[in-house]
């Protein structure tokens, strides 16, 4: 698998910036697994946290 494989997995209707709440809904998973999700995307630079909505992080690619 290489890095972009993943990006494979982001549903089509999710818009950018996204917080792990509104990947998780997308998906129709466990916040938790989202949160995970984004945590291995950012170890991998794939996505960037570009701000914040509240207390969530927003994500870009």
């Amino acid at each position: 698998c290489t890095p972009i494989d993943f990006l494979m997995l982001k549903p089509n209707s999710l818009r950018t910036p996204y917080t792990n709440i509104e990947l998780a809904h997308s998906l129709n998973k466990p916040l938790r697994l989202a949160q995970k999700m984004s945590y291995c995307l950012r170890k991998m630079e794939m996505v960037k946290v570009v701000g914040k909505k509240g207390r969530s992080f927003l994500f870009d690619f």
